[in-house]
């Protein structure tokens, strides 16, 4: 019986863990900041003035 053999090479998988992981961390953040922008939209909507900035 064969062991196990990888075809990807160790330090490529090494670079896309870690871009793996950059990717997540921007995922949490954009997640964090969804609700607030979403809130200040609408309020200045509401409120009468421009939220496209």
């Amino acid at each position: 019986m064969l062991g196990h053999v990888s075809c990807v090479p160790s330090g490529s998988l090494t670079g896309f863990r870690q871009s793996l992981q950059e990717e997540e961390a921007m995922v949490r953040r954009v997640r964090e900041r969804i609700g607030p922008t979403t809130k200040r939209c609408l309020d200045l909507t509401a409120a009468g003035e421009k939220a496209d900035r």
